[in-house]
This record gives C-alpha cells, sequence and structure tokens, in this order.
C-alpha cells in the first residue's frame, strides 16, 4: 500500500485554491472552496483510520459520499468553466465580427473614392469552339460525368491570358492521361479557343 504523508490531501486542496486565475468568477471561487472542504474531509477520515485500530463501517459510507460530492463538483466547476469559454468565444466572434465590418466599411469608402479600373474582356469562349457531340463525350469521359464540374473548368480556362496558361492549368488541375485520344481532342479543342 502506498503511503503519502498525513497533510497530502491538504496539500491538493491548497494547490487546487492557489491554481485558480484571477479572473474566476464568484461561483467558480465557490465550487473550488467547496472542492477543498471536501478533500479536507476525505483526508481527515484516512487520517482517523490510521489511529483505529479497526475499520468502522461509516468509514466507508462517509468516504464514498464524499468522493461523490467531489465528483459533482468538479463535473459542476467543468460545466462553469464550459460556460465561460462559450461565453468569450461569443465575444470574440462579435468582436470580429464587428472588426470585419468596419474593415469592409472601410474598403467599400475607399473604393467608392477611387474609380475602379474597367474590368477585361474575356478575350476566349471555348465553350463555342465545342461541338455537342465532343461536349457530352468530355463531359462523360473526362469530368465523371459532371457537368457542373466540366462547366466551371472551362470557365476558369476562359479567364486564362494564353493557351500555355492554359496547358499547365489542365495540367496541374487534372489527373488525365495526355496520351489518351480524348484528352488530346479536349486540349486541341481548347487551343482552337485560344487561337
Amino acid at each position: 500500500m502506498r503511503r503519502f504523508p498525513n497533510n497530502s490531501y491538504f496539500c491538493i486542496a491548497e494547490l487546487i485554491k492557489r491554481t485558480h486565475s484571477e479572473k474566476m468568477t464568484e461561483q467558480q471561487h465557490t465550487l473550488i472552496e467547496q472542492l477543498s472542504d471536501k478533500l479536507k474531509s476525505l483526508g481527515d477520515n484516512i487520517l482517523r483510520l490510521k489511529t483505529e485500530n479497526a475499520v468502522p463501517f461509516s468509514f466507508y459510507r462517509d468516504s464514498f459520499a464524499i468522493t461523490q460530492e467531489i465528483t459533482r463538483l468538479l463535473h459542476e466547476m467543468e460545466l462553469v468553466q464550459i460556460g465561460e469559454m462559450k461565453s468569450e468565444m461569443e465575444k470574440l466572434i462579435s468582436y470580429l465580427s464587428e472588426s470585419a465590418s468596419k474593415a469592409e466599411t472601410t474598403l467599400n469608402t475607399e473604393t467608392d473614392s477611387k474609380p475602379l479600373p474597367p474590368k477585361a474582356e474575356t478575350a476566349v469562349d471555348i465553350k463555342q469552339h465545342i461541338a455537342i457531340n465532343d461536349r457530352y463525350l468530355f463531359q462523360r469521359k473526362l469530368f465523371g460525368n459532371d457537368r457542373e464540374k466540366m462547366e466551371n473548368f472551362i470557365s476558369t480556362l476562359n479567364t486564362l491570358g494564353s493557351f500555355d496558361e492554359a496547358e499547365k492549368y489542365i495540367g496541374d488541375n487534372s489527373s488525365w492521361d495526355f496520351e489518351d485520344e480524348t484528352v488530346q481532342s479536349f486540349i486541341a479543342t481548347i487551343k482552337k479557343g485560344f487561337e
């Protein structure tokens, strides 16, 4: 059986008291005081047991009751801390939302005073260069029959400035076999769009 110094329970109770921060609420202080008292009571029961020749049945009953109360207090302390963390997170989210709103207002004010450069016209429309049969072939073979995925891919290609950029984009954003006939046909169609 492991032996602890006679005052180890008192040390634990004091350690719990000392480790709380200055920002603790009154409820947390009260719970810590109650927990400290229960730990001292349990320590007192164990110390009394050392001085007696026999273990009275009341020792188990009292110790179990104290232990249950310690567990309840620990759970309550945890819930209080979680509640406070939630409150702090809500304050932080509110602050960040306000900051983002202020930054957006500042940005809008700055952009309102400066004229925006004219938007560049899209130089290519690759979709015009894809025959309807090829469109279904590309959609099925290259985009897993996902029309929206193909449309987004082609829209992105339309924004690029040259065929070389488009070819690089295709290489970086697909896992296609570039020796495949369908892939080669798609790339040739894209190239026609940039000519």
